[in-house]
């Protein structure tokens, strides 16, 4: 059995060889035509040089990087080796370099800032002086120190309005021109060097180049150079200040604020207060819960809104299925003493309201007694303000957890983040996790084409416990405040 294995071993070890030094070396090239026979590796007077500084960095083929050249070290396509030596005959360059105990032979002709042309040696071998005795040759390539510029196509995610949010730079982008802050600039050339990607752009006789990266559905990094030079340095990288661009949508096209667009919601609001009263005997406690639900109807009533002015009502309709509470007010001294303890529930009711909006500035407004209200950015975009105002029960106020004002701005969000409830036990307190502030969380799940799928907002106001140098102490009337709302997107129809 022991001879059986030996014997078949070998094999397999020579096909992992010619497979991981096949690898190492770059791929097969063109044969070189007859002016480029000449040379031969192996043949001259060779003497040990220093590396030449020109040779250091980066090289591609084929907009790809296949030779990295450093001190000690040379990576081709992808596998490191060390380097042995490095000799000079007239103007060839030889890097003897070696991989675990196999020495190559790499030779580097017409070397200058901007190419060179890469010989291997076919094989390998044992120590230096057999590599450098290689005479065949494995593969030629003519290198670039940069990464070459090739045509391609134009992607359509690149395709829309782009924004930063300071206001740097505005573009609308389409297949065949882009608008540079109100200025039209045709599309000259579609570039890529499979790293970064850049748009030529003409006027007359002027040019721009848009460089581009890591576009995504809602971001790319962008940067915007005069002229149309190549601007990477000798290691392919584009030097420049980066911006971070946002895509933007416009609210009116995108939400369908249009004559006869209505959303059905689900609706649910929670109020939630209790406190201690500890700084008398016997200690008082009180809860007290409110609570209603139901559905309500937003609709587009009517619009003049045309060419970014002219404006729009919306109409909101609650229809509260039912409306409840209770008050629960208890006193503990050597037993707990219920002082009132009351539920009540209103039937269902409807109530409307109008919101006049117009078009100023690229912003939608609605005026009220206390003057003007933002609404909404026309160029919508993940992560950007909306006043929700509208989706809220239209509440006498104030209203513990919200505003006086009519404006209650949400951030605009991607993904739905359900936030973690908080749960009380009083007067039992617990000293665990105990802190103290107010939180106050809102967001509004923004779908393209049909508007907000969903709006949440919690307020919660506590003061629970204290820190001091004995440890955790009851606070002086400890109190947890909550008001709580979402809405559900149910049905949606599109107007006209």
């Amino acid at each position: 059995m022991d001879f059986c294995f030996k014997k078949n071993i070998y094999p397999i070890v020579f096909l992992f060889l010619v497979f991981f030094y096949g690898c190492h070396s770059l791929p097969p090239s063109t044969p070189a035509g007859p002016e480029e026979q000449y040379f031969e590796p192996g043949v001259g007077l060779w003497e040990e040089t220093s590396m030449p500084a020109e040779l250091l960095g980066d090289w591609y083929s084929g907009g790809k990087l296949e030779l990295t050249v450093g001190e000690d070290t040379l990576r081709v396509s992808g596998i490191w080796s060390l380097i042995q030596s490095v000799e000079k005959s007239d103007s060839y360059y030889r890097i003897i370099h070696m991989i675990e105990a196999q020495y190559f032979a790499t030779y580097f002709l017409k070397l200058t800032q901007e190419s060179v042309e890469v010989v291997e040696a076919k094989g390998y071998a044992t120590d230096e002086e057999g590599a450098a005795a290689l005479s065949e040759i494995e593969s030629r390539h003519t290198m670039t120190s940069t990464n070459l510029w090739v045509t391609t196509g134009m992607s359509g995610d690149l395709q829309g309005n782009w924004h930063i949010h300071d206001g740097k730079m505005e573009m609308v982008m389409d297949r065949e021109s882009v608008v540079l802050d109100g200025e039209l600039w045709d599309i000259d050339s579609v570039q890529t060097n499979r790293t970064v990607d850049r748009l030529i752009l003409r006027s007359g006789d002027r040019y721009k180049s848009l460089y581009f990266h890591e576009v995504g559905e809602y971001t790319m990094g962008a940067l915007l150079v005069d002229g149309k030079e190549d601007i990477q340095d000798r290691y392919g990288k584009v030097i420049g200040e980066w911006s971070t661009l946002h895509r933007w949508w416009d609210f009116i096209e995108k939400c369908r604020l249009y004559p006869g667009s209505s959303w059905i919601y689900d609706y649910s609001y929670q109020e939630y207060y209790t406190q201690v009263y500890n700084t008398a005997t016997p200690i008082d406690s009180i809860v007290q819960t409110n609570s209603l639900e139901g559905q309500f109807e937003l609709e587009v009533t009517s619009s003049t809104i045309q060419e970014g002015t002219g404006s729009l009502t919306l109409q909101t309709a609650f229809q509260i299925a039912e409306e409840k509470g209770r008050y629960f007010h208890a006193r503990k001294d050597d037993k707990i003493e219920v002082l009132t303890d009351s539920s009540w529930v209103n039937p269902g009711h409807l109530k409307t309201e109008q919101y006049e909006l117009f078009l100023e500035n690229d912003t939608l407004w609605y005026e009220t007694d206390e003057g003007r209200v933002f609404f909404a950015s026309t160029k919508v975009q993940f992560d950007g303000l909306v006043n929700i105002r509208v989706f809220i029960y239209p509440f006498t106020f104030p209203r513990e957890g919200f505003s006086e004002s009519r404006d209650i701005l949400s951030k605009i969000q991607q993904n739905l983040t359900i936030p973690i409830s908080y749960l009380l036990n009083l007067p039992s307190l617990s000293f665990d996790n105990m802190v103290s502030g107010i939180d106050l969380e809102k967001s509004a799940v923004f779908k393209l084409g049909k508007g907000f799928e969903y709006i949440y907002y919690l307020y919660g106001d506590h003061n629970l416990s204290s820190w001091s140098k004995s440890g955790y102490s009851i606070a002086t009337n400890p109190h947890l405040k909550e008001t709580s709302f979402y809405c559900r997107l149910l049905d949606f129809t599109s107007g006209q």
